[in-house]
């Protein structure tokens, strides 16, 4: 028989029982912080107490023996996990790495695998026998040197575990004392027990109780767990958060009474803590916190607190947080006070510079608009009796200064726009109008602007507009052209020979956005090209890529960074690519909505369809584009390259209807003796570049010029037709003298300045008309009164009156009032609302441009 009931069992199996609940316990919180020590040393515990009962009920030596090196595992392990959970518990975990784990467990593993193999080399006990000591059946074995080593290494984890527990605990506050007591005690109570047993073993005592006080303390540390809360409130955020913050801070029950408020909070109450805990907020409250209570029970977003404190402003940001328990249910709240007086100070500070700036930024528009009236108000005399002299008889000497005079004139008007336009867009006054814009109209238009200067230089300008690309946009077309026209200027500026082509594509729309389109215009030249390191500088205002370029070149560096910032009020961006002596490329995109405009030259024309027509030009670019709006028309167009194979398709195929005949290239003297001989046999469209005439042409001729507008290249092909027959392209007159007969008007130019008022004169007769003229607005009010016009040219800035005041004036004469349109050089945002405010009926800016006001002429109806 091995076994045998002792009454000794019960000591270790209520201490396992007890120990039981921890496991539970700590289980239920194994991710709560340094719990995972715990929950292994309570492990150790309980097998510690199981391996006791069966030794204290085995009466077999050998058996006995073998249970008791079996114990030899759980009991080495229990103080290296005690100092384990202490390392953890005080937040010591930088030195939890595995060296120093390895280095705790170290001798631990060594008693084990020692206890295991004892009867080989007794290095921890000696022979075990068997002695009946009282009731209690009792193991004897001497104790060898690794007993001592195992049992100094065990007293010293103890000791430094609880050293280190206490220390942490008790140093911060008052508030946890009890709780440093109460650990205390649970860790140097199963020390204690052990250390009576060791040295009255063969005295008072028979069996060892460690695991009994281990349980016991186990017991008392749960106590601590429960009623402190060790793991839930661990007590260095406490410390931190709570205590040493210098936030004041309160915690109220659910009946907003005083639990608990940190030293921040009895500094700013200036009452001792221990009058205020169980006082209602409310009456807690000093006067200069009297809001506090109010504020903090109808918080629902954080609020602000002023305060004068001891002679001092104070601005507290307060914060109302719900304490929950683990059912959700509300126990109180935290009441925190943020002291935000520094932040509402630099908030002030920036307001305060943020008025400053916005005055400097509204002083320094005013001044740039006052710079563009005062500059624009000589350059309408300039460009004005420039453009009269042009229309008067000239040699070619005296035309080419006029020329001359009207190029840099204009130049300098696009120089004060760009400045104006850079102030505006800075100051963020810019805003895009949302109307239709057809693509290639505006692609055109801004060809067409360097169409001169590109044909005195002999530069070739092509454009592509791919077939996806929508007819119409809705955007600003202003803006647009102002873009593309700053991409193109800069081209022509920088390329001595070659070519500029202008291409447009469109970029995949946005998904779930059908009616939305991003467009790409791609501005390519063969210029002088730009260097790797500057090319992102020249976006930059007032930079150019290189410092001699202005004084090369000419310009102010602002084309670039305004088209940059266009390009991004308009939902797109800019950026270019560059190889230095071969070219660069320009990339402009935009977004836009879809304009529901239909093309009426974007689809067959019942005229063309099923015509033949040859087109030649050396240019592929240009020959791959025209052919592809001939196709579009519905013509079947073949593409030759030079002049031998067109010789070769009119020898060998049946003759076109239509040859188009790119002049320029190479080829061209070739090309100018072929076209007479051609145009005997074929109609013929001749592409010309600005300022060149087809001299070998016959009268009537047609003839298109570069670069081709698709408009007039569609008239041309119909004038082709049996039917056709008007020339296109031929010169306009710069004045139409007959516009006073077949539209007469009465009109009244109101303007101040000598010179401008003579420009305008003579604009004004070379069309037909007799205006009168006046020099201030008290004078224009008293001619509207006198005589009945149909229209008056009022300038804004006059003396005595100003152009809005007598504008008002004369529209509150009654309904049968004239027109009245703004005549001035001030062309700013503001000015063009303050007219239309005042009521007039539309806005001429000087210089005067011929073409702008001939169209506003033909806008207003006569009244006689």
């Amino acid at each position: 028989m091995y076994w045998h009931y002792s009454s000794d069992i019960w000591f270790f199996v209520f201490s396992g029982l007890s120990v039981v609940p921890l496991i539970i316990y700590g289980w239920q919180r194994r991710r709560l912080p340094s719990v995972s020590y715990f929950n292994a040393f309570n492990a150790l515990v309980l097998l510690w107490c199981i391996l006791a009962t069966f030794e204290h009920s085995a009466i077999d030596l050998r058996l006995r023996e073998g249970i008791v090196n079996a114990l030899y595992v759980p009991i080495p392990f229990t103080s290296a996990l005690w100092l384990l959970f202490a390392i953890a518990f005080a937040r010591h975990r930088r030195w939890l790495d595995g060296r120093v784990v390895a280095l705790i467990l170290l001798i631990p593993t060594i008693t084990a695998i020692l206890a295991q193999t004892n009867p080989f080399h007794m290095l921890l006990f000696g022979p075990a026998s068997m002695e009946l000591r009282g009731d209690f059946l009792v193991l004897m074995r001497p104790r060898y040197a690794w007993f001592w080593v195992h049992t100094i290494y065990s007293y010293a984890s103890v000791i430094a575990g609880a050293t280190l527990i206490i220390s942490h605990v008790v140093r911060k506050g008052p508030i946890y004392r009890k709780q440093g007591i109460v650990m205390s005690a649970g860790a140097l109570l199963p020390l204690l027990v052990n250390l009576f047993y060791l040295l009255f073993w063969n005295h008072y005592l028979s069996i060892d109780l460690t695991p009994v006080a281990l349980s016991f303390a186990a017991v008392i540390f749960a106590w601590g767990i429960f009623k402190y809360r060790i793991f839930d409130l661990v007590p260095i955020a406490r410390s931190t958060l709570f205590d040493c913050t210098d936030d004041p801070v309160f915690i109220l029950d659910s009946q907003d009474r005083l639990v608990d408020l940190n030293n921040a909070a009895t500094l700013l109450f200036d009452v001792p803590t221990d009058g205020l805990i169980g006082e209602p907020l409310a009456e807690a409250c000093p006067a200069h916190l009297a809001h506090l209570a109010r504020l903090a029970s109808s918080l629902e977003e954080p609020g602000e607190l002023p305060v004068l404190y001891r002679d001092e402003e104070r601005v507290y940001r307060v914060v109302s947080k719900r304490l929950l328990d683990q059912k959700d249910e509300t126990l109180g709240r935290l009441l925190s006070l943020q002291n935000i007086t520094a932040l509402k100070r630099q908030e002030s500070a920036l307001i305060a510079a943020k008025e400053q700036a916005e005055t400097a930024a509204q002083t320094k528009s005013d001044f740039l608009a006052t710079m563009s009236h005062e500059l624009r108000t000589p350059m309408n005399g300039v460009l004005g009796f420039s453009s009269l002299l042009q229309a008067t008889p000239l040699d070619d000497e005296q035309s080419s200064y006029v020329d001359t005079i009207q190029t840099s004139g204009n130049i300098l008007l696009a120089l004060i726009d760009d400045i104006l336009d850079f102030s505006k867009i800075e100051a963020g006054k810019v805003t895009l109008e949302q109307r239709p814009v057809v693509v290639h109209t505006c692609v055109e238009d801004a060809l067409g602007r360097i169409a001169e200067s590109a044909a005195r230089k002999g530069i070739e300008l092509t454009c592509s507009i791919a077939l996806d690309v929508p007819f119409a946009i809705v955007g600003d077309e202003v803006r647009i052209g102002q873009v593309l026209g700053n991409l193109l200027g800069n081209a022509i500026k920088f390329t001595k020979k070659g070519e500029i082509s202008l291409q447009v594509a469109r970029i995949a729309p946005p998904a779930g956005a059908p009616d939305r389109c991003t467009l790409r215009f791609s501005v390519s030249d063969t210029g002088i090209g730009i260097p790797p390191d500057r090319i992102e500088t020249i976006f930059d205002a007032f930079t150019q890529a290189d410092s001699s370029t202005t004084r090369r070149f000419g310009g102010t560096g602002l084309g670039l960074a305004i088209s940059r910032q266009l390009s991004a009020l308009m939902g797109g961006s800019i950026h270019a690519e560059s190889v230095v002596g071969a070219g660069s490329t320009f990339h402009f995109t935009l977004k836009a909505g879809m304009s529901p405009m239909i093309a009426a030259n974007a689809s067959p024309h019942h005229a063309l369809i099923g015509q033949r027509a040859l087109l030649l030009s050396h240019h592929p670019t240009r020959r791959s584009y025209l052919g592809q709006l001939c196709r579009m028309w519905g013509m079947e167009v073949t593409l030759s390259p030079s002049h031998a194979e067109a010789e070769a398709y009119l020898t060998e195929e049946e003759s076109p209807d239509v040859l188009i005949v790119d002049a320029g290239g190479a080829e061209a003297t070739l090309l100018r003796a072929s076209l007479n001989r051609w145009r005997k046999r074929y109609a013929v469209i001749s592409l010309t570049s600005v300022g060149h005439t087809d001299r070998a042409a016959e009268p009537g001729a047609v003839s298109v010029r570069k670069p081709v507008k698709r408009a007039e290249l569609l008239q041309a092909l119909l004038s082709c037709r049996p039917d056709g027959g008007r020339s296109v392209g031929s010169r306009q007159p710069l004045f139409d003298e007959a516009l006073g007969r077949t539209h007469p008007l009465r009109i009244l130019i109101a303007e101040d300045d000598a010179m401008n008022q003579e420009v305008a004169r003579l604009f004004f007769s070379r069309m037909g008309y007799a205006p009168d003229l006046v020099a201030s607005g008290r004078e224009a009010v008293e001619a509207a009164g006198r005589t009945d016009y149909d229209v008056i040219f009022m300038d804004i800035y006059m003396p005595e009156m100003d152009g809005i005041s007598a504008a008002k004036r004369i529209m509150a004469s009654g309904p049968a009032r004239p027109s009245i349109v703004a005549l001035t050089a001030s062309v700013t945002e503001t000015e063009k609302k303050q007219c239309r405010d005042a009521g007039m009926d539309g806005f001429i800016s000087k210089p005067l441009q011929l073409e702008h006001l001939v169209e506003m002429l033909r806008t207003i109806a006569p009244r006689h």
